[in-house]
């Protein structure tokens, strides 16, 4: 009969013993780790853990609209070059646990958004959410055999609001109110959907208060490659395409940018990329057609 593995101490590598004594439920990690994908390969131990790196957080309206990768259904491949890690290579796993009354247990391994699986919960009893990212890491093979080298688990353990938990946290907030990505809108989700026609409500505003009125006129005459126009402390970004007369515009401001490319002849703007705040992403292109009609200083792009 074949020999049981069994759980390793609590001795977690990479595991800080201020973690463990605030949350004492960390200790069955390597247990429930040995019941998630991506296992490890045959012939190393199902609880296998070489590392545990959590963080604390607090919890905000984005993890109500925190979603998986896009396509991401079990499990992903991930390129060390992108981590920093040269020469090896993942499979990576999401999970979503809940900790009730000091019990960690698993929730959920595949959804759309956070919120939509909320719904299925009482809240009363969670006292915190823990993200978990399982990561099975190997030598990307050349001529050899791919080599497993270890398996991580970094955790993210997001602690409640003060006023009204978890509970009120998904009652009122809304995706408009979170940091939007061109990543997290893509999908056919209700929500998705309606931030993405405000988006194109604001290209039409360009259309009407930008290119109509000058830019356009500008472009054709004066930007061969692209350029970028200052606005106050807006910046506009135009990147020509002469072969299809079309341009990409970019607006950054602060920390948020969004992006409109035109169609043939430099007409009829539509939106293609956002990052930041629905709100501030607003106010930059009312304040960048205000300007506009006032103020241009134009710099050639080298």
């Amino acid at each position: 009969m074949p020999q049981r593995s069994l759980p390793p101490p609590l001795g977690i590598p990479g595991l800080k013993d201020h973690y463990l004594e605030q949350f004492p439920w960390l200790a069955r990690l390597p247990q429930e780790v040995k019941l998630l994908q991506p296992w490890a390969p045959y012939g190393v131990s199902e609880y296998r853990l070489d590392g545990l790196y959590p963080q604390v957080k607090l919890a905000t309206g984005d993890l109500m609209w925190r979603q998986l990768p896009e396509g991401h259904e079990r499990w992903q491949l991930v390129d060390g070059a992108e981590v920093g890690r040269a020469g090896h290579r993942a499979a990576q796993a999401n999970y979503l646990f809940s900790v009730n009354d000091g019990s960690l247990s698993l929730r959920k391994r595949y959804f759309t958004f956070l919120r939509d699986v909320f719904k299925e919960w009482s809240f009363e009893k969670i006292q915190y959410f823990v993200w978990a990212t399982v990561s099975c890491w190997y030598t990307k093979p050349t001529d050899m055999p791919e080599e497993f080298l270890e398996r991580l688990v970094h955790l993210t353990i997001y602690r409640p609001p003060k006023d009204g938990g978890f509970a009120e946290l998904y009652r009122s907030t809304c995706f408009s109110d979170v940091h939007l990505t061109t990543e997290s809108l893509r999908g056919v989700h209700p929500e998705k959907v309606a931030i993405k026609l405000f988006l194109q409500r604001l290209a039409d505003q360009l259309n009407q208060g930008l290119l109509e009125v000058g830019l356009q006129k500008l472009i054709q005459e004066t930007m061969i490659r692209g350029g970028t126009v200052v606005l106050g402390d807006i910046d506009l970004i135009i990147e020509r395409v002469p072969e299809n007369d079309q341009a990409k515009l970019i607006i950054e401001a602060s920390a948020t940018s969004v992006e409109f490319v035109t169609g043939s002849q430099l007409k009829n703007l539509r939106w293609v990329g956002i990052n930041g705040y629905l709100e501030d992403v607003e106010k930059v292109v009312k304040l960048i057609c205000k300007f506009w009609k006032t103020t241009k200083e134009f710099t050639p792009k080298n």
